[in-house]
């Protein structure tokens, strides 16, 4: 487990919770659904700025559920341990927001376009962050997730029906949104 957050890590937790803070105050309750967990750094943030949040997690690699569990302080409501591409299409619960952080890279590019289909369809808004373009980054600590398969652009998440919240060049990440984030 990090001890400390890396730069990136802490402006995409940064934009994430500014994005939830438009909508959401400390006292609202709302549910969220976390994809791609893995140590549970924003069910850990979600939880912490936002205490009346339910949180579900979900991510393809099972020795994360553990890691999150005990880095989150517990705090996701439930946490599964599959591919979120078949859960939600497969799945008929809804949450207020989507948070797919650094996700869509590790598929490959011709499932995006579904997956944040599906991901919308289940949920009022939907954030998400990913590197602008594509990343080389490979497996690490045996994970065979973990290696990036595609990149998106701006213009290709503007494309698919995504605002632009933010885009920070120099950590190469962009931050955006879809839909509702009020209940």
């Amino acid at each position: 487990m990090p001890a400390r957050l890396s730069p990136r890590q802490n402006v995409r937790l940064a934009a994430q919770m500014a994005l939830l803070g438009i909508t959401y105050t400390s006292g609202d309750t709302f549910t969220a659904l976390d994809v791609g967990s893995e140590i549970g750094l924003t069910g850990r943030r979600v939880a912490q700025d936002f205490p009346r949040a339910q949180i579900d997690g979900i991510d393809i690699y099972g020795p994360t559920i553990t890691n999150a569990l005990e880095y989150s302080g517990h705090a996701y409501r439930t946490l599964r341990n599959e591919d979120a591409r078949t859960f939600l299409a497969e799945t008929d619960e809804e949450w207020d927001v989507g948070i797919a952080a650094e996700v869509l890279e590790h598929m490959e590019k011709e499932d995006g376009p579904l997956f944040l289909h599906n991901l919308w369809s289940r949920c009022k808004g939907v954030i998400v962050t990913t590197p602008l373009g594509y990343l080389p980054y490979g497996e690490k600590s045996g994970n065979p997730y973990d290696l990036h398969r595609c990149g998106w652009t701006q213009d290709e998440m503007e494309a698919l029906g995504f605002k632009t919240f933010a885009v920070y060049p120099q950590h190469h990440i962009g931050v955006y949104y879809s839909g509702d984030l009020r209940t």
